[in-house]
């Protein structure tokens, strides 16, 4: 039986889950459940055929059935090694897309084996980096978390608290609170945004599930966002970081350029051919303006003096530019609302400029002295 879990996005949003049996004949059959954010939880069968990597189902069987809830539908899925994604779609015009991640037969056979799940407690810990959330997707995330949580308190919510809910906002003001309606409103009024977080503890069962997004000015912080889950359930452990892990998926990537070593070479190797360029100019301007002067003798002493001056001040300036740089586009970033500017734009023409500026005029000098040598 072949296990997947994941998140499915579009008209409907939350958790899904397929259990299916393959035959010889690469025939499917099995069951899906869908925990939904904003509608009604359903749950029905499945069928359908794997050909190479596309994975072609049938859902019917839909329950509980009602108005509005769908009797039937398709799902189009491409395999990728662990990765299962997709485009879904139901007789009702409802759309959307899915990504769902394997639970291996070996995983699944080690929990049926413990005799005594109390004696081990599994934890995964997923790093978050390079995103930058709105307030959708944030909401998204704490949304499919709650009802995940809920699942969990169903029958015992007078032993187990429900999830608090945490964000540091403006002048690092910060509140914890059991209701997601005022963690929202909070999310919705800040100017900035500085952490989320989402905190679940399950001491009857031990089940703790801590969500930290911060925002993260560089690469070298010590601030880090991340998933931990902490149970004695390894189901638990493994499905939820994965999920979690195929919602940021959807967020953008905007900044990951602007932190690969190609963006820092580019610029240093642009900033020593400026400064040798700098340099040659300068020295020119200063061995003509001395008396009595000497080019042969005195131009490459001025020559090298100018080119140590510039190389100190390079290193204070390439900190205050990787500065502005780290600031303007973070490694994790927290936004309730959609920026309004071309800094972005600016910075990437002004440096494009530099660096085509300065390779040009370095073929240049290197051509007039090959001309000068021939």
């Amino acid at each position: 039986m072949d296990k997947w879990l994941g998140v499915i996005t579009g008209t409907n949003r939350g958790i899904v889950s397929f259990e299916w049996q393959q035959d010889a004949q690469n025939k499917i059959l099995g069951t899906f459940n869908v925990y939904d954010v904003d509608n009604a939880n359903i749950s029905g069968k499945v069928e359908g055929a794997v050909n190479g990597e596309k994975v072609s189902l049938k859902l019917f069987d839909i329950q509980p059935q009602g108005e509005g809830i769908s009797k039937s539908g398709t799902a189009d899925l491409v395999i990728n090694g662990k990765e299962l994604k997709g485009a879904w779609a139901t007789d009702l015009g409802a759309k959307g897309e899915c990504i769902l991640y394997q639970l291996l037969q070996s995983q699944q056979s080690a929990v049926s084996d413990l005799s005594d799940p109390n004696l081990t407690l599994e934890t995964k810990d997923i790093t978050i980096a390079f995103c930058t959330f709105n307030k959708k997707s944030i909401e998204d995330i704490f949304k499919i978390m709650t009802s995940i949580v809920n699942a969990i308190r169903k029958d015992k919510k007078a032993q187990i608290l429900p999830p608090i809910y945490s964000i540091t906002y403006d002048a690092e003001e910060r509140i914890r609170t059991y209701s997601l309606s005022e963690f929202l409103q909070k999310l919705s009024d800040a100017k900035k945004i500085w952490y989320v977080g989402f905190e679940f503890k399950d001491k009857t069962d031990l089940k703790n599930i801590f969500i930290n997004i911060s925002y993260q000015e560089n690469i070298g912080s010590n601030i880090r966002s991340n998933v931990l889950v902490e149970s004695t359930d390894k189901e638990i452990v493994m499905m939820i970081p994965e999920m979690v892990r195929g919602l940021v998926s959807k967020v953008k990537n905007r900044n990951l350029f602007f932190y690969h070593w190609l963006f820092e070479a580019v610029i240093q190797l642009a900033a020593v051919i400026g400064m040798f360029l700098l340099s040659y100019l300068v020295s020119n301007k200063l061995t003509i303006s001395l008396p009595n002067y000497n080019i042969a003798l005195d131009k490459p002493y001025i020559f090298v003096i100018v080119l140590i001056i510039f190389s100190n001040l390079w290193t204070y300036v390439s900190r205050m530019i990787l500065g502005v740089i780290h600031r303007s586009f973070p490694v994790v970033d927290i936004r309730n609302r959609e920026r309004v500017g071309y800094l972005r734009e600016v910075i990437v023409t002004l440096l494009g400029a530099f660096i085509l500026w300065a390779f040009t005029n370095f073929g240049s000098l290197i051509y007039k002295w090959l001309l000068i040598k021939g």
